[in-house]
C-alpha cells in the first residue's frame, strides 16, 4: 500500500466533506437571511397596523371626551337653572319673612 496515496485520498476526502459542509452552511445562512427579511417585513406591517389602531383608539377616546364634555355642560346648565330657581324661592321666602317682621314690628 502506498502511504502517500492514502494521505492524498484522505486529504481530498476531508476537503470534499469540508466543502460540502461549507455549502450546507451557506444555504442555511441564506435561508435564515431570507426568513429574517420576511420577519422584518411582517414587523414593519405590524408596526404600521399598530400605529393605525392607536390612532383610531385616540380618536375614539377624544370623541368620547367631547361627548362627555357636552353631556357635562348640559348637566351643569340644568343644575345652574335649578340653583337659580332655588335662589329665587329662598329669596322670596326671605322677603316674606322680612315683610312679616316689619308687619309685626309695625
Amino acid at each position: 500500500m502506498d502511504m502517500g496515496g492514502d494521505v492524498l485520498n484522505y486529504a481530498i476526502f476531508s476537503i470534499s466533506v469540508l466543502f460540502i459542509l461549507f455549502l450546507i452552511s451557506l444555504v442555511i445562512i441564506v435561508r435564515l437571511m431570507y426568513e429574517l427579511n420576511s420577519i422584518k417585513y411582517e414587523l414593519e406591517i405590524s408596526k404600521i397596523n399598530c400605529q393605525k389602531d392607536l390612532n383610531r383608539l385616540e380618536d375614539r377616546i377624544n370623541e368620547i371626551g367631547v361627548r362627555r364634555d357636552k353631556y357635562t355642560e348640559q348637566e351643569i346648565e340644568k343644575l345652574e337653572k335649578i340653583q337659580q330657581s332655588l335662589v329665587k324661592i329662598i329669596q322670596g321666602k326671605i322677603d316674606d319673612v322680612e315683610k312679616d317682621k316689619k308687619i309685626l314690628k309695625g
